[in-house]
């Protein structure tokens, strides 16, 4: 039994309306939990429920969860993977986070198999980065400080908008949030541009961190 999570905010509320919409054409059945700051969508609001629950067609709902964090939502993924198979979703056996500006176009037995097999990550469009790559040292630098040793090798640059993870696999996403802790500023997306930072996509760098854990 799968479950779904993304977060949202603003009118991002329009790409979680197309993520649902494309997950309903795919197959799939079951809650959806959408981590949201701010008001609700006026397309969930002109529901007129009680609840944060919504229902929509096929076996498809939403569960709306109101968030108070201050952080960049980017980088609260680990935390609220992490909190819907704990506290929310507890008898799921596979938890998957879309970021709400993805649209899937396979049918969702796709999905079934591919957490079967390990971790579901997806590679970047910039997915090549050698093990040796200056970055990678420099994050090895950085979580030695903290007794975290990267031994593991990694050549490919994975994507944060999606994971997927059995159950018995949480322990990635518990490695993946305790590396991105270290981390001073998780308030923005993206820290810079020009090369210089350790990490200048928080939650893509530290969940490449993690396949090197």
């Amino acid at each position: 039994m799968a479950t779904i999570c993304t977060l949202f905010e603003g009118s991002y509320h329009f790409g979680l309306a197309a993520l649902v919409n494309s997950l309903f054409r795919s197959g799939f059945s079951g809650v959806i939990y959408a981590g949201y700051r701010g008001e609700l969508p006026p397309w969930a609001k002109a529901r007129g429920s009680a609840s944060n629950r919504l229902t929509g067609a096929s076996g498809i709902e939403i569960e709306f969860i109101p968030l108070e964090t201050s952080i960049h939502l980017s980088n609260y993924k680990p935390t609220f993977i992490l909190d819907v198979a704990t506290k929310y979703a507890k008898d799921a056996t596979s938890i998957f986070y879309f970021d709400p500006d993805i649209v899937v176009y396979c049918r969702w037995s796709v999905f079934e198999r591919w957490d079967a097999a390990g971790v579901a990550l997806c590679a970047d469009v910039n997915w090549i980065r050698p093990n040796d790559h200056p970055v990678r040292h420099s994050w090895r630098a950085h979580f030695a400080e903290y007794d975290l040793i990267l031994d593991q090798r990694s050549d490919v640059y994975y994507n944060a908008g999606f994971i997927g993870v059995r159950r018995e696999h949480l322990e990635f996403i518990q490695t993946w949030q305790q590396l991105h802790a270290t981390i001073a500023d998780r308030h923005h997306l993206l820290i810079d541009n020009d090369g210089t930072a350790v990490f200048a996509v928080p939650d893509q760098d530290t969940l490449n961190a993690t396949t090197m854990r």
